[in-house]
């Protein structure tokens, strides 16, 4: 139970943190605030994993735009396949890594705020049972390309089976997380 009142906390801290600085406005350039949010999360009863990611609605418009016209995302037109499009996405620009293995992101919904100007994704839980010595890898590139320095990746993991909580920035100069299950951390 306190493991779900920690993770409700910490989507709450990370929402209230990439919200704090929002201006409402509708278009990419007029707020300076580039930032995504994530929480990476293992429900240890099931041993499953859990994505979510929150991203200016705007800003992930302009970057899938500029994925697409650069051909790192396939171009999809049809709008009852854009999940397609929101999947490649993420597994080229948010991947989790797991001894070495590549943790498959498949998308699951997307809700969209119209007034936070922010989309929800979400992605279907992954079964994922973690032992001692385990590496865990996250490399966070969202939005990084399009907006440089100025765009800054939030991310919690969440591994309550190793008693482990870790809030990250991903930034142009350093988008790699790294975790041994057991390490101590400082």
């Amino acid at each position: 139970m306190g493991c779900v009142v920690l993770e409700r906390k910490i989507k709450q801290i990370s929402i209230l943190l990439g919200l704090s600085f929002l201006l409402l406005s509708g278009a990419a350039w007029a707020h300076p605030l580039k930032m995504s949010s994530a929480l990476i999360s293992q429900n240890p009863s099931t041993h499953m994993i859990g994505v979510e990611i929150r991203v200016f609605t705007d800003d992930f418009q302009l970057s899938v735009l500029d994925a697409m016209e650069k051909g790192a995302v396939p171009v999809i037109r049809d709008k009852s396949k854009r999940n397609l499009l929101v999947e490649s996405y993420f597994q080229k620009y948010l991947v989790i890594g797991y001894n070495g293995k590549i943790v498959p992101l498949k998308f699951e919904s997307i809700d969209f705020d119209r007034v936070q100007n922010i989309y929800k994704i979400k992605f279907a839980d992954v079964f994922l049972k973690l032992k001692e010595n385990d590496r865990l890898v996250v490399k966070n590139t969202v939005m990084l390309k399009d907006f440089g320095l100025s765009q800054t990746n939030r991310f919690s993991v969440l591994i309550p089976a190793f008693q482990f909580k870790a809030v990250e920035a991903a930034t142009v100069e350093k988008h790699y997380f790294t975790y041994t299950m057991g390490e101590t951390r400082e």
